[in-house]
């Protein structure tokens, strides 16, 4: 449970990132205010996804080690949104061919991935489920 709430430290680090991200492009006037605005909302549902996976997560614990699955499965699916999100946020990125773009693209890359692999972590630390399989 301490290891899931440790997570919350790599969220907080693609928060203050996507801040930066939101502020790089308010700051730009080459796109139109529409693809802006477009931009920085698809900065934001990589990051909320990845708050919600976390949410998932932390549910999915109760008292005595029971687990509730829906919640673990809801958590992957947030994540793997969000893995998606990232890609897209990235490639919006790359319109602009600046050095400040270059760093936050590999700050968000190595902060992501670190966060990827704590999930992860927990994941498999859950025990392993049987499916029930109704008959024909």
């Amino acid at each position: 449970m301490e290891r899931i709430k440790n997570i919350r430290d790599y969220i907080q680090e693609l928060e203050d990132i996507k801040e930066g991200i939101i502020h790089f492009l308010n700051t730009r006037k080459k796109l139109d205010k529409v693809t802006k605005n477009l931009w920085i909302s698809d900065v934001k549902d990589f990051y909320y996804n990845t708050l919600s996976a976390w949410d998932m997560l932390n549910s999915a614990y109760f008292p005595e080690n029971f687990v509730i699955l829906k919640y673990l499965d809801n958590s992957k699916n947030y994540l793997h949104l969000a893995r998606g999100q990232l890609a897209k946020s990235i490639s919006e990125l790359k319109f602009y061919k600046e050095e400040l773009v270059y760093n936050l693209i590999k700050e968000v890359e190595i902060s992501f991935e670190k966060c990827w692999n704590a999930f992860y972590v927990e994941f498999e630390s859950f025990p392993p489920t049987k499916k029930k399989i109704k008959p024909i």
